[in-house]
């Protein structure tokens, strides 16, 4: 009860009460080497033969826990261990040896920074007979972003709420503060040069980088690398929470940009003004001495927001007044205010004041003086240093917040003394794809560089300067067309870092060692469990793993972990998808190889809910080596090669019911009758007409030189997308030089090139016609549609633009429509069959991606290889002429559920097995969990521990698996939840060290021996499977895998599970069973199954009354789990909660698994619709209609 994650009501009394109402009959001490529950232990048991009994002879064994973190061969380990000991007194001396080590009063178990072969020797040099068994901050000062704005970690409090990785505001749920002597570490990247100190193991959200780029000369990154560099290693950077005192110069941080948008169109002068009156949509102020009325509704627009800029930068308010102070010199600001404030107000400047090359203006309005000491300020005191902008203009739409930032910009060219207002204008610019060099001037640094004098008064600066001294654009904006802002136009490129939608990527500059001797802090967030500070994101704590295997403590074998004395380990305690090379992936650039996919492409992806096509980020990419089974499925619409636990998207073969499309893995699959997925709905953009851009030309003038510019063109939509679908079928582009170019188009149906023709003429283009070799051609000499048209110019470049393939449904039919006419063909009896023919590879592949979108498929086929011989008619004379590239036949099939059953693979002889593969298997993770594959061609939608694990690690088979669980609380839900069942000669300690270190195999299975484990689902556990609780993401191995372990919403790197770190030691297939092995029964707590059932809370009154009378029946709860028969369970309880039993009992129970820290949750089907029970079977409360998860108890 000394553990903040325990009941601070458990006593060693309620332990005992509550485990024989359990069905346990020993139970672990635990926490031993705590010292007040040590002496409780001493002071309430007493012992004989190793075993402490209670006043009511009840047995309780010596049991502590011990963690050690700890570096081992340059990767950092975390060890989780349970410990048994014979007697007090042995344990007495575990208290003295550990007391020269640290501390062990810690909250919970001690931790230790000595290996674990030292652990051995030192427990071993206390007594041979302790067993040992395996199991599973930031400084006051830091600053951090909270939604009621910046402020110093030290001052928050579990009422704030703090900005995430996942650039949103999540709550504190603990403040965390320690003594801390020792070495801290500064961080300080490029642009912010405050950077972040933090003690050396406190985690940070960062990129590893690839640092000797034989391309660059440098570190590998997008921008530079894109143009020079052919390995493009930045691919593969994964973000990840990494400590950081692993942090190198020239790694990466990541900070976040606030992703949300939430536009405000009008302001209330009444909303602000509280001496305000209303007349008749005005308002006055109803204390001054002038009545003057201003609209009361404000628009907040691009002129308002440019002025709010002038404000915070160079505005004051005072005496019934707001004032701007500009330089003389400053003739267009000045102009823009008096503007401004005309438009908005009516309002002309009441009084100009020049002196000392200054000017000031002021606008008297008690009103607008209200308004903007409101608005604009966190404090009751209205200075430079507290002002401040309204949490809700963080989220404004980017055209308002660029004049908002273009008007502070002009006024302080990036200077402040507002900590806030310097950190909300840091956000705005990530926002606007800028990243700003932010430093800081402190008071003494500025005091210290001379002295400062005003009209000869001395300047003594009591505020630190915030310095934006250089603006870095990673995406465009209508900034640099303002004068202000054109020096920071970079002609060279470089940049350091680089921006996503997510996140701005910034290189580690300096890394330095400090010393700290004081209060350290640390936050607890709910769910996303990372908060930001000014300049990075910070993990709350690690609490992944302490387990030997566990991903982050990163043993791969027990002999790995302990050496040579490995050999005094005995018993392990329980709690431990993807594509071949050749499966390509759907992104918004097109087809790519899932090996080739990177964490900036947005993929293509399927809102199983809603059937409609999404693309996304990727969360996580996974590559790793495979050696084993993989699942082959080819008929002749899908082709598939995947891992046998790689989820399929697919609907049961039911053609009386409704397709209902869902996720299931290939090995459940295999063999049986299933329909696979080949199309989605597709919503896309819809526009009214389409700009060929601007173009360079020259005059056309003997008296002139030099080039002109031709202004976009607008035409309308629907006529240029048929005239472009029919011209990539049939158009090209010539370029002979000297004025020699040309659009041509030739078909030999006299009716399309006569629509053509119209269309261009409409277009405004002339157009000349002419009949060659029977084919009829226009050809268009126009440069700026040429300039646009060049691009797919030839036929094996051709290919549908973005701006094309993101409209709506019914537009991209159009092109298609007018494309088909030019190159497709019908085939078939019927000539409902459609193809087409390219040697376009993109054109080919944006064909299957059109397809996709209008509500069909298309797979290809090679046609005719390069260097083939071919004729066609209009060349019939041509016989030599050689096929110039590949050409490939397009298939676009209608019909887009493909059905497999066992019987049409055999009619057909399709292909439906497992395969030996040995090699790279590759995948990625997004929020929607579906990808649209392809594998030669044909696509289709496909999807991203316990006992039974542990037997699929072949080292693992000389050591006992055992099972204990932590008590948290004394409620029997809590309480032996794992448990191991001995079978003993005599309750000893002895004996039960004899159980477990050779398992009776000495002397025989009649006398001391472990008969079976009881085991929790491990799905239930809180990092069983692959996830981002924070982002919402769960993730099988088999995902993680193929995302190569990348969060698809935030891009960072999974927090990894158990399962997955079981994959990566298997040694044996799945479902593998142990010869001779221990066995186990896996078991939900009786309360969460009747908790389940009812659908209220585990410690709801109906959940106890039920319990309280079960139990009375059964005598415990792990009979009446194991042992009370069905036919007196459905005679005595619910049918319902009988049924839920016995499948509980049976393993038929499914869990949804837990991960990240989320416990997983039980699935109770049909829970809630059960008809009132009869009278004879029970008369336990009725089945409520809502069910609540086990997250919520």
């Amino acid at each position: 009860r000394f553990s903040r994650a325990c009941s601070n009501a458990i006593t060693l009394p309620k332990l005992e009460q509550y485990a024989k109402i359990k069905g346990i009959d020993l139970l672990g001490t635990g926490d031993f080497t705590h010292p007040k529950w040590f002496e409780e232990i001493k002071r309430t048991l007493h012992e004989r033969e190793g075993i402490l009994y209670s006043q009511s002879r009840f047995p309780f064994l010596l049991t502590g826990e011990i963690s050690l973190i700890y570096t081992h061969e340059k990767k950092g380990r975390r060890v989780h261990y349970l410990l048994l000991a014979p007697s007090l007194e042995v344990v007495r001396q575990i208290h003295e040896a550990l007391l020269k080590k640290g501390r062990i009063d810690y909250d919970g178990r001690p931790i230790f920074g000595f290996s674990s072969p030292e652990l051995v020797d030192l427990m071993r040099s206390i007594s041979e007979e302790i067993e040992i068994i395996p199991a599973h901050c930031l400084l006051p000062e830091t600053f951090i972003h909270t939604k009621g704005g910046v402020k110093q970690i030290k001052e928050a409090t579990s009422q704030d709420l703090v900005l995430t990785h996942a650039g949103r505001y999540k709550k504190i749920e603990k403040v965390y503060s320690r003594q801390y002597w020792g070495e801290v570490i500064k961080i300080i990247p490029w642009y912010f040069r405050n950077g972040l100190t933090a003690t050396p193991e406190h985690p940070i959200l960062a990129i590893k980088s690839f640092k000797n780029c034989s391309w660059t000369k440098g570190t590998c990154k997008p921008l530079c690398s894109d143009k020079t560099c052919k390995k493009k290693k930045y691919r593969y950077y994964t973000p990840q929470w990494i400590q950081i005192k692993d942090i190198e110069e020239k790694d990466f941080i990541l900070y976040p940009r606030l992703k949300e948008t939430r536009d405000i169109s009008t302001l209330h002068l009444s909303d602000f003004c509280k001496n305000g009156l209303l007349k008749e949509g005005l308002i006055y102020a109803g204390n001054g001495n002038t009545k003057k009325l201003l609209p009361n509704e404000i628009q907040l627009n691009k002129d308002f927001c440019r002025l709010l800029g002038y404000y915070l930068a160079e505005g004051y308010v005072s005496n019934g007044a707001i004032s701007f102070s500009f330089n003389e010199n400053e003739e267009e600001y000045i102009a823009d205010v008096k503007s401004l404030m005309l438009k908005l107000w009516g309002i002309k400047e009441t009084r100009e004041i020049k002196k000392f090359g200054g000017v000031e203006i002021q606008f008297f309005s008690t009103l607008l003086e209200e308004f903007f000491s409101s608005l604009c300020y966190i404090k009751k005191e209205k200075r430079a240093w507290t002002k401040s902008l309204p949490e809700q203009f963080l989220y404004l739409p980017k055209e308002k917040q660029e004049e908002l930032f273009r008007g502070w910009w002009r006024g302080d060219t990036g200077y402040t003394t507002s900590r806030e207002l310097s950190n909300q204008m840091k956000i705005i610019c990530l926002r606007l794809g800028i990243i700003p060099s932010i430093s800081e001037e402190t008071a003494t640094g500025y005091n210290s560089r001379g002295k400062h004098f005003i009209k000869g008064r001395k300047i003594i600066s009591k505020r630190s300067i915030f310095i934006f001294s250089n603006l870095s654009f990673f995406e465009k904006s209508t900034l640099l067309l303002d004068k202000t802002f054109k020096k920071f136009i970079n002609k060279k490129n470089f940049k350091h870092g680089w921006m996503d939608e997510g996140y701005a990527y910034l290189p580690i500059r300096k890394v330095r060692v400090l010393k700290h001797h004081g209060e350290v802090l640390n936050l607890e967030v709910e769910e996303d469990n990372s908060y930001t500070t000014e300049f990075m994101i910070a993990h709350n704590c690690w609490t992944p793993h302490f387990a030997i295997f566990g991903s982050l403590s990163g043993f791969d074998s027990v002999e790995e972990c302990f050496g040579e004395k490995a050999k005094h380990i005995h018993a392990l305690e329980t709690g431990m998808s993807c594509y071949d090379e050749e499966t390509e992936v759907l992104t918004l650039e097109g087809w790519k190889r899932v090996a080739e996919a990177n964490l900036q492409d947005k993929i293509c992806t399927l809102n199983l809910k809603t059937e409609e096509i999404e693309f996304q980020y990727p969360t996580k990419l996974f590559k790793y080596d495979y050696r084993g089974k993989m699942y082959r499925l080819k008929t002749r619409r899908v082709d598939l090669l995947v891992t046998p636990n790689h989820n399929l998207v697919y609907s049961r073969c039911d053609f009386r019911k409704k397709y209902h499309f869902l996720l299931g893995e290939a090995q459940s699959l295999f063999n049986k009758s299933k329909l696979f997925k080949k199309n989605g709905e597709w919503k896309g953009e819809t526009k009214g007409y389409f700009i060929i851009p601007p173009v360079k030309i020259p005059h056309g003038s003997r008296y002139y030189s030099g080039l002109r510019i031709k202004k976009e063109k607008k035409i309308s939509l629907v006529p240029w997308l048929r005239f472009f679908g029919f011209w990539i079928a049939e158009g090209w582009t010539t370029n002979e030089g000297n004025g020699q170019y040309g659009i041509y188009l030739a078909n030999s149906k006299g009716e399309m090139i006569k629509e053509m023709k119209n269309i261009l003429e409409s277009f405004g283009y002339n157009v000349y016609f002419y009949t060659n070799r029977n084919l009829g051609t226009i050809r268009v000499r126009d440069y700026q549609l040429f300039s646009y048209l060049r691009q797919f110019g030839k036929a094996e470049e051709k290919y549908f633009p973005l701006e094309i393939k993101s409209l709506s449904k019914e537009l991209l039919k159009v092109a298609f429509d007018y494309y088909i006419k030019g190159d497709g063909h019908h085939y078939g009896r019927t000539g409902r069959g459609l193809s087409a023919t390219t040697i376009s590879k993109k054109l080919r592949d944006d064909l299957q991606e059109i397809a996709l979108k209008l509500g069909i498929s298309a797979y290809y086929k090679l046609h005719r290889r390069k260097g083939a011989g071919m004729s066609s008619l209009p060349f019939a004379k041509l016989r030599d002429y050689k096929q110039s590239a590949d050409s490939w036949v397009i298939y676009f099939i209608r019909k887009n559920i493909h059905s497999i059953t066992p019987s049409a693979i055999k009619k057909h002889s399709y292909i439906e097995a497992w395969v030996d593969y040995q090699d790279s298997v590759y995948c990625l993770e997004v929020p929607n969990h579906t990808l649209y594959i392809r594998r030669n061609g044909i696509p289709v939608w496909c999807g991203n521990s316990d006992p039974e694990m542990n037997w699929r690690i072949s080292r693992l088979d000389k050591y006992n698996l055992v099972s204990f669980s932590d008590s948290h609380s004394f409620w029997p839900y809590r309480l032996g939840r794992e448990a191991t069942i001995f079978e003993l000669e005599k309750l000893t300690y002895q004996n039960i060290i004899k159980a477990i270190r050779d398992n009776g195999l000495e002397s025989g299975f009649d006398k001391n021996h472990i008969t079976s484990t009881i085991e929790t689902d491990p799905a239930y556990g809180k990092y069983h499977f692959d996830g981002h609780r924070s982002c919402s993401i769960v993730s099988s191995p088999e995902k993680t895998l193929e995302t190569e372990g990348v969060c698809p919403v935030c891009r960072k790197q999974l927090t990894l599970g158990v399962a997955y770190r079981v994959e990566q030691l298997a040694d044996r297939p799945l479902g593998f069973v142990k010869k001779n092995a221990i066995p186990f029964k896996s078991l939900i707590p009786l309360q969460e199954i009747i908790a389940g059932v009812y659908q209220t809370s585990v410690g709801s009154k109906t959940t106890q009354e039920n319990y309280d009378k079960l139990i009375q029946l059964g005598g415990s709860e792990n009979n009446i789990l194991l042992n009370v028969s069905e036919e007196v369970l459905i005679k005595s309880v619910h049918s319902k909660l009988a049924e839920a039993i016995i499948r509980s009992r049976n393993h038929q129970i499914e869990i949804k698994p837990g991960y990240d820290g989320v416990y997983g949750e039980p699935i109770f089907e049909n829970a809630g619709q059960t008809k009132e029970p009869r009278k004879k079977e029970t008369a336990l409360t009725p089945i409520k209609k809502k069910q609540k998860s086990l997250t919520e108890f």
